[in-house]
């Protein structure tokens, strides 16, 4: 069913009694902004959603070139080990145990569980 389809359909049901309201745009949809600047549009801003993206470090508003410059992580290293999440490095995540730079949280799950034998594993 086309737009013009859609149109007629919903005139049709109104002649016969019928009421609509208009919800919008749902789901809520957001630009996100990755440390770096990069944009990143139409994601999810339900509630959970957002809290799940701004704890990955992403941003809702889009850092200045000044913020971009002076990222603090990649200014001072040795504040990574004050933190018990790890920090978004320039090319992904870093290992707290060992320093080692890992593509995505994924990733460094993974490297966790198989180097560190720690964090939840399935057991079968």
């Amino acid at each position: 069913m086309n737009a013009k389809e859609r149109i007629e359909f919903k005139e049709l049901l109104r002649t016969q009694g019928w009421a609509f309201r208009d919800l919008g745009t749902w789901p809520a949809k957001a630009t996100y902004y990755k440390p770096t600047g990069e944009a990143m549009p139409n994601l999810p801003a339900e509630p959970t959603a957002m809290k799940k993206y701004l704890r990955r470090g992403f941003l809702l508003y889009k850092p200045t070139e000044e913020q971009i410059a002076t990222n603090i992580f990649g200014k001072h290293p040795e504040l990574l080990g004050l933190f018990a999440t790890p920090m978004p490095s320039a090319n992904g995540v870093k290992c707290l145990e060992c320093g080692k730079e890992l593509k995505s949280p994924l990733g460094l799950k993974i490297h966790m569980t198989a180097q560190h034998k720690r964090g939840k594993s399935k057991k079968r």
